[in-house]
């Protein structure tokens, strides 16, 4: 839908000229998936976001803000600069999070100032130290004169995907207060203080602040599942099954192997945007465990979180029946 057809198909007014960025690509959507109406500057009238990019990871927006004095939409130029913003009505903040690389990101948190243009509250950037292999997360904090302050500084990634510290407290540090819960899929897990799980038909999803996990069982073992053809086919049909086909996500790094209280596992770490929320670092752990396959997604929101802890912890408390 070009800006004629939006304009047709709400009935209202625009004013000020449609932006357009270099190598844009037009997205394959319906009518109904290009136009979102969302109050996105929190002051109580709708404003419509019109769908500019799709891409794996991102999606981009022409954001127009509706101008009760002049009765017309106005185009934002800074909200249409953010990749997936997602909009808090409660704190009255923006998030936008770009992914620069599979190992390199930044996200940050915006918020109005009475002028209508936004103000960035905190920024995460985390990037690669080649030096260390390892990926370090900073949040920074920024003056009113827009200057960042660095607020923390954490290790965010080791060995594609696991720090080794959290891998040596596993058997020293139980999670307090744990439940146990036992699936009808054959398996169990010892769930963190405030994580909850529901069995659903697809499979088993653990939710908790800043992260969910999802684990199901799939029928009779795959045959040779240590050739890499037969690894890529599952990975690829994993992208149209649940939980990652509710999202846009890239493969990062390659497949390896690990381990999860003992099981073996093959291993593909991710990126992208799964339910319309940007992920900070997925996982999708697949295994043949007695006669059976088994497949577990994790998945790490937005923000540096020390429940990633638990995440990793809970993960070894599987136990196959």
């Amino acid at each position: 839908m070009n800006l004629c057809t939006a304009v047709f198909y709400t009935g209202m007014r625009f004013s000020g000229r449609q932006q357009r960025t270099a190598g844009f690509v037009r997205p394959n959507l319906d009518n109904s998936e290009r136009v979102t109406p969302e109050d996105m500057n929190f002051d109580g009238y709708t404003d419509l976001k019109i769908t500019a990019v799709q891409g794996n990871a991102n999606v981009y927006y022409h954001c127009w803000l509706w101008d009760q004095k002049r009765q017309e939409f106005v185009f934002h130029k800074g909200l249409s600069n953010l990749a997936s913003p997602v909009f808090d009505s409660s704190a009255k903040t923006v998030h936008s999070f770009t992914p620069v690389s599979a190992t390199d990101s930044v996200e940050a948190t915006y918020t109005f100032l009475r002028n209508g243009k936004l103000s960035p509250l905190q920024i995460i950037e985390q990037a690669y130290d080649k030096d260390g292999n390892l990926i370090i997360a900073r949040q920074y904090s920024l003056d009113k004169k827009g200057k960042k302050h660095l607020v923390r500084e954490q290790v965010v990634l080791q060995e594609q995907g696991e720090l080794k510290a959290e891998d040596q407290e596993l058997d020293f540090m139980p999670f307090p207060n744990a439940t146990v819960y036992k699936s009808m899929q054959g398996f169990s897990l010892l769930l963190p203080e405030g994580a909850v799980a529901r069995d659903t038909t697809d499979g088993v999803k653990v939710t908790a602040g800043k992260w969910f996990v999802f684990v199901n069982r799939l029928g009779n073992a795959v045959d040779n599942l240590a050739d890499r053809a037969v690894q890529t086919e599952l990975e690829e049909k994993a992208l149209c099954e649940e939980p990652l086909s509710r999202g846009k996500i890239e493969w990062a790094y390659s497949t390896d192997q690990t381990t999860l209280n003992g099981y073996d596992f093959y291993r593909r770490p991710f990126t992208g945007v799964l339910d319309g929320v940007p992920v900070d670092r997925g996982t999708f752990y697949y295994a043949n465990i007695n006669g059976k396959h088994y497949r577990v997604v994790s998945a790490q929101l937005t923000g540096i979180s020390d429940g990633i802890i638990l995440l990793v912890k809970m993960l070894n408390t599987l136990v196959v029946e």
